[in-house]
């Protein structure tokens, strides 16, 4: 009982009740309402007590086909099959009615957070991408550096290196605009 001598939740005792269960026909509270369907105290449906095993649909042939075989364990079940076989044509339609729309919005959340979940580990991977062709650009430079340092002989082996190392900043996705600016850079940060 409450403070104002009402029935109370029959699990906490403490809060007015939100509804009666449906299965087991006593008061709960919001805090103890079932996650899975709310008409439901947590104490008769939970996720401790339903569960679903799935496992690949294989005939008796021993031939694996698409889809899976669902494999309902835990007292839920056994209730839910009772509570429906119990409800009026009304209730019956109004039920039916309310689970088409509870799984219409659970399909929506499944693909809004497929959806978040790629759009984050593509970031990630981007970011990732980034980290690794800055390590890479470093490299290139500083190979770069080291070969216009050590570079002797004709003007025509200096030019090969050049366009090999014009080569390796194009393969890096660098255009004509970044390169010349990186040249400059360099060229400028170049002190006699």
């Amino acid at each position: 009982m409450t403070q104002n001598g009402e029935l109370g939740c029959h699990i906490c005792g403490g809060e007015p009740p939100f509804s009666t269960c449906r299965s087991c026909h006593k008061p709960f509270c919001h805090d103890h309402a079932s996650s899975l369907d709310a008409e439901f105290c947590v104490q008769c449906i939970d996720f401790q007590n339903t569960r679903i095993e799935s496992k690949p649909l294989i005939d008796d042939e021993g031939v694996t086909h698409k889809g899976r075989q669902l494999v309902l364990t835990g007292e839920t079940w056994m209730r839910n099959r009772d509570i429906i076989s119990q409800m009026t044509d009304v209730e019956l339609r109004a039920k039916v009615t309310a689970l088409k729309q509870a799984v219409k919005e659970a399909e929506m959340i499944l693909d809004f957070r497929r959806i978040h979940l790629s759009q984050a580990e593509n970031e990630e991977g981007d970011r990732y991408s980034k980290k690794l062709g800055r390590r890479r650009l470093i490299g290139a430079m500083d190979s770069v550096h080291k070969n216009a340092t050590k570079v002797s002989g004709s003007s025509n082996e200096k030019v090969e290196v050049a366009r090999d190392v014009i080569k390796s900043l194009k393969g890096l996705g660098l255009n004509q605009t970044a390169i010349a600016n990186l040249l400059l850079k360099f060229s400028q940060g170049k002190k006699p």
